[in-house]
């Protein structure tokens, strides 16, 4: 997976107003981005503005393959700064999880480093009773009720995964855990 930086605009000016990096595809960080502001989950001046946007706003990429100290993404905010006295930038960028808070490169990679069957059995365990991150109730879900529903019966009518995963702005593997009910097991 790469880092992407991004910058989200209006679709009838396609003026930067806001500038991020993410390693998800661009459709599902737009979604996360609207998902947030209506939520109202930040008092943030770019939830305010997708707020007032929600239904104008297209997602472009500025730069592709970056590294993950964020330097691209400085580099972008810096540069539309010059160009725009009206981004909606908080920060100088490169933070990843808000403003004060950056994880070290060790920490990063060892985040990275695949989990030891043990691991993962301690991290099942701890999510045993935790009902209200189920579907909808997430509040990072991409997809809804109806969705995996349609997903479902494309996969079933030979649809490829792949073609699903474009359509929806999620990666082939949650296609994959839907379609097998690894995943949204409550949804019928």
């Amino acid at each position: 997976m790469t880092n992407k930086v991004y910058g989200l605009c209006t679709s009838d000016d396609c003026m930067v107003m806001y500038v991020g990096q993410t390693q998800r595809p661009l459709s599902r960080r737009l979604a996360e981005h609207k998902g947030a502001a209506s939520r109202g989950e930040s008092s943030a001046p770019i939830c305010e503005w997708l707020l007032s946007h929600i239904d104008d706003v297209s997602i472009v990429l500025l730069e592709n393959d970056c590294g993950i100290d964020g330097e691209e993404e400085k580099s972008w905010i810096a540069f539309y700064r010059t160009v725009n006295d009206m981004l909606l930038n908080v920060g100088d960028g490169g933070e990843g999880l808000g403003a004060g808070y950056k994880l070290s490169l060790h920490t990063v990679e060892k985040m990275r480093k695949p989990k030891t069957p043990e691991t993962r059995k301690k991290m099942s365990l701890a999510q045993i009773g935790n009902t209200k991150s189920v579907g909808t109730a997430n509040r990072k879900a991409v997809l809804d009720e109806s969705d995996i529903i349609a997903i479902r019966k494309m996969a079933e009518n030979g649809v490829s995964l792949s073609d699903i995963a474009e359509e929806y702005g999620v990666q082939k593997a949650a296609i994959w855990k839907i379609k097998e009910r690894r995943t949204w097991k409550h949804v019928a």
